[in-house]
């Protein structure tokens, strides 16, 4: 049998299609990241320039039969780390 190199055109388009993905999701990855690290620098922000000595947090737990949100709570004290 004489190859054509019609099953080469198959195995590019699925290289090029795994690698599209590839590059798709290391887009995302790297965007959900920033997204992280913007969030906790803001949070921290927040904490330091708080007057409280005491930081609640509240974070879902689950839900209740009616779909409304359960949230369990959290409470830190602020304290200034001693050096070494």
């Amino acid at each position: 049998m004489i190859d054509t190199g019609t099953s080469n055109l198959g195995i590019g388009n699925e290289l090029y299609r795994i690698l599209r993905a590839a590059n798709n999701d290391l887009f995302l990855e790297g965007e959900l990241a920033q997204l992280t690290h913007n969030a906790f620098d803001n949070a921290v922000t927040v904490i330091k320039n708080s007057t409280d000595e005491e930081i609640l947090i509240n974070y879902p737990i689950g839900y209740d039969p009616h779909k409304q949100p359960i949230l369990g709570e959290s409470k830190y004290e602020k304290k200034i780390p001693r050096s070494i």
